[in-house]
């Protein structure tokens, strides 16, 4: 079955945004906002929009994964998108995000949402030793306590990184 020009640009503005999450973990609503001049391709660099803040326009800058920045390089180039543009890079809502995972669902055979690439995202910082309060900054969490969750996840136990010392 060949897919129509808008399924295929369907499943690649979903791709994108999975792979964003995944290479970022920014929160679903932090993601959605983002628009192509909040990407720095030649600094390798994302600004974010952090929403769990009180005060307002908090922002804080992530580092571009290199993977991420291929895929998003491809996407401006392949739907002709100015890096320059301050409109958002996904034209998506929360809820048509939560309507395609729930439909990925039944094809996977267990639950996804968007919110598990941000868990994947944090567990994967720390099985690669990124420094928990780096994690903290790129999270934007509020606590450190709450980032050492991840620790916890891992199954490293704090002994681990004794031996890390020299």
């Amino acid at each position: 079955m060949k897919l129509r020009k808008r399924d295929i640009d369907y499943y690649n503005k979903y791709y994108l945004i999975m792979k964003f999450l995944l290479r970022t973990g920014a929160r679903i609503d932090e993601a959605l906002m983002v628009r192509p001049i909040d990407i720095n391709i030649e600094l390798n660099t994302i600004t974010l929009i952090t929403l769990k803040k009180k005060e307002k326009d908090v922002k804080r800058t992530i580092p571009l994964h290199p993977d991420l920045k291929t895929d998003i390089m491809q996407y401006y180039l392949e739907y002709n998108i100015n890096k320059k543009s301050e409109e958002r890079l996904f034209n998506m809502t929360r809820q048509s995000v939560d309507l395609f995972f729930k439909k990925m669902q039944k094809d996977l055979g267990f639950k996804i949402h968007a919110h598990k690439f941000r868990h994947t995202f944090a567990v994967k910082a720390i099985l690669s030793r990124v420094p928990i309060n780096i994690l903290q900054k790129w999270l934007s969490n509020s606590s450190i306590f709450i980032t050492s969750i991840y620790i916890d996840i891992t199954g490293m136990g704090i002994s681990q990184f004794v031996n890390q010392i020299r």
